[in-house]
């Protein structure tokens, strides 16, 4: 039976936590509908914004014991596109790069823009979620409460929060596509709004 890897605790260095706060759009509304960009690739990215409910939240490594991946489940509010539906939204961090430890070229590479990119909507969900410290330090004791072991994901003072959750979709390349036709990000959380009308958006 292989090794199971556990995820590594780490503390958010306090640069990495001020970007990750600078990443934030502070001008964000509540798009009618989803909105339509394409990059350079011709990839298509649709966003929008949905609120719901933290039905869940745990931890766990990645296969090769380099990131520390973040799990929510959430439940989409009654009115939303995709009320019914559970959404999955996973935060990869590299946790030396979370920690402002020095690490080589090519892992900065691989590896830097994920971190950023999920320090961004994981700071914003425990800020938003009102669990931040007075001290504003994201240790690891606080992760480690707040994404516990999957065997607890039901545990952790995230469930039954409710948010809002800014998410990009994009479609996937093949052979992924066979699998599963769309990846959806979160790009960052929010205070949910106080009425349960809908954000708009699009169902997949």
């Amino acid at each position: 039976m292989a090794d199971v890897k556990m995820p590594r605790t780490f503390k958010v260095g306090a640069k990495a936590v001020e970007q990750a706060r600078a990443n934030r759009d502070p001008n964000l509304k509540a798009p009618a509908t989803a909105k339509l960009s394409v990059d350079k690739n011709g990839v298509e990215y649709r966003r929008w914004v949905e609120s719901g409910t933290i039905e869940f939240a745990y931890s766990e490594a990645t296969a090769d014991g380099e990131q520390t991946v973040h799990i929510i489940a959430l439940k989409p509010r009654a009115g939303e596109p995709n009320f019914g539906k559970l959404a999955f939204f996973r935060l990869k961090v590299h946790p030396d790069i979370a920690e402002g430890r020095a690490v080589d070229p090519e892992t900065e590479k691989k590896y830097g823009w994920l971190t950023e990119k999920a320090l961004t909507a994981l700071v914003a969900l425990i800020d938003v979620t009102n669990l931040t410290p007075k001290s504003g330090e994201i240790s690891g004791q606080l992760l480690s409460t707040l994404f516990p072991m999957k065997d607890q994901k039901n545990k952790g003072p995230l469930v039954g929060k409710v948010v809002a959750v800014k998410i990009q979709q994009r479609k996937n390349k093949p052979p992924y596509d066979a699998e599963r036709q769309y990846q959806e990000d979160a790009e960052l959380f929010l205070a949910a709004p106080a009425a349960t009308a809908s954000t708009g958006g699009l169902k997949k």
